[in-house]
């Protein structure tokens, strides 16, 4: 049920549930979904920031960019139903051995068990069970030789990347599921260790308040510790004296490392060009190995971008076709009629490959590069704290985003481009000219790269309450009822896409709020 909290009628001022999860964005639904599945839950509220249909619209209110420039802040998340799945592609890629387990690691569980729960998010996004990468090699190019110091691995993709539409039925119809759009929460009301009351405010300045037995907080890396932040402020709250709450925020560095000379078009388009396998959409992208991402600060992955004088055309296409596929709309049809007509000639190869290979058909008259996306080296001083500022109107204190880097990604960056190159030079597929700055490992070559709206941190999981915000089972120390889920609770963010991984430790934290 779609409720919203600026109108009386819908919502009153005072409200009981079982379980509160504050944020329904894809985690938030997500959780709500699992958890109506299995019937562990009959009355579950969600308490969503954002309007119906989610947007961009709020940040700018909330929060601001300061060190680093991080275009994600403003851009890259969003609130509503829905939350920030409304903006992206959908594509789930899994963590490494060795993102969990180098020296110093602080990750308070095993790969092992991330491994079980990756398992069960692909069975609950009907994904499916995923072939070994070695059988993914084969099927693109043909490639059976052992892998080197780089890889090929392949990210997955969703059918539909917006979860209020993948959970439109959910939300329509499932009568145990409440979910309150217009509504921030901004307070915790406790006896002891036990959360009793959520304090919330609606758009329109209603002051509201509900009780439960346990509390999920699923709002966003940024959200979230801002939330956690401004009631630590007023003292009142179990986190009061925790100096661990914002700090060491993390996004993916992204940019471009090297321009690529193809030497053969054939097997680097089989290599390289995404497609299906068994139903599932696949794009490969190289990464270092295990035994050489051990001996790094850091990992990274290398993905190729294809530049087209119809790429901005092609683009307007895909993003058509996904916002119809999620519900929204982009522009209008007279424009996308345009965008056919300019992409005219490449329509025929674009058809005949996917029907023949159910490959995309890769357009790159102009150039093609080797573009980074590389973790961040996770640091203190990389944090998010509150402005000097005074509450908003949603009854929170906005936050500044001290974005910060270590410099030592660099090492993993050249090591993905000089391994890159001999992978490719290896098998007769290309060649990389890399830049001139990221060759001599120059430290200022990061400040060429920008965020890749992968944020994560900030509410980090611990061993213990010294090191961070929350235990292994994402409860917040000194709470017994309150949770938090997403990628704020990640210690580190490996190289990749963090949403699958956020995902499987809501899964697991399943467990614990049943």
């Amino acid at each position: 049920m779609l409720l919203d909290a600026n109108l009386t009628e819908d919502v009153p001022g005072d409200l009981s549930s079982e379980l509160v999860i504050i944020g329904a964005g894809t985690v938030g639904l997500y959780l709500a979904a699992a958890l109506a599945e299995a019937k562990k839950a009959s009355n579950i509220i969600l308490v969503e920031a954002g309007p119906r249909v989610a947007s961009t619209s709020l940040n700018s209110f909330t929060s601001t960019s300061v060190g680093k420039p991080h275009e994600g802040v403003h851009l890259g998340r969003a609130a509503g139903l829905g939350g920030t799945s409304s903006l992206w592609g959908g594509q789930l890629a899994e963590f490494s051995h060795a993102d969990l387990e180098p020296p110093g690691a602080v990750w308070p569980l095993s790969y092992e068990e991330l491994q079980k729960h990756y398992r069960v998010v692909y069975q609950r996004l009907a994904i499916g069970s995923p072939a070994s990468m070695a059988f993914y090699r084969q099927k693109f190019g043909g490639e059976t030789e052992a892998p080197g110091s780089v890889e090929r691995f392949f990210t997955y993709w969703l059918h539909q990347p917006n979860f209020a539409t993948l959970y439109k039925s959910l939300i329509q119809s499932d009568p145990s599921i409440r979910i309150i759009v217009n509504l921030t929460a901004n307070g915790c009301e406790f006896d002891g260790e036990n959360a009793r009351f959520l304090h919330c405010k609606s758009a329109s300045g209603r002051n509201l308040r509900i009780r439960s037995k346990r509390f999920v907080f699923a709002s966003g890396t940024v959200a979230t510790s801002r939330f956690f932040l401004s009631t630590q402020r007023d003292g009142r709250v179990p986190w009061a004296s925790n100096d661990n709450i914002g700090l060491y925020f993390q996004d993916h560095l992204g940019g471009k490392i090297a321009k690529v000379s193809i030497l053969d078009e054939k097997r680097f388009r089989d290599y390289f060009e995404n497609g299906w396998v068994n139903g599932i959409k696949l794009q490969p992208k190289l990464t270092l190995s295990r035994a050489l991402r051990q001996s790094l600060p850091s990992g990274a992955c290398g993905i190729f971008a294809f530049d087209s004088s119809v790429s901005e055309n092609v683009g307007n296409i895909k993003r058509t076709i996904r916002g119809l596929r999620s519900g929204l709309a982009f522009s209008s049809a007279t424009s996308r009629i345009n965008d056919v007509f300019a992409v005219g000639r490449s329509l025929l190869p674009i058809v005949s490959r996917y029907v023949r290979n159910r490959r995309i058909f890769a357009l790159f008259d102009r150039s093609v590069m080797f573009n980074v996306q590389a973790e961040q080296i996770p640091i203190a001083s990389s944090r998010i704290r509150l402005q000097d500022a005074d509450r908003a109107m949603d009854g929170l204190v906005p936050v500044a985003v001290d974005w910060r880097c270590d410099g030592r990604e660099i090492d993993a960056i050249y090591q993905l481009a000089a391994e890159s190159d001999a992978y490719l030079r290896s098998r007769g597929l290309a060649e990389l000219s890399i830049d001139p700055a990221l060759q001599r490992r120059d430290v200022a070559f990061i400040d060429s790269l920008g965020d890749t709206y992968h944020q994560c941190g900030g509410i980090r999981m611990s061993a213990s309450p010294g090191t961070g915000v929350v235990t292994s089972d994402c409860r917040v120390w000194g709470t017994s009822n309150v949770w938090v889920a997403g990628a704020a609770v990640l210690p580190s963010s490996s190289h990749a896409n963090c949403t699958l991984t956020a995902l499987a430790i809501a899964t697991r934290l399943l467990a614990s709020i049943q």
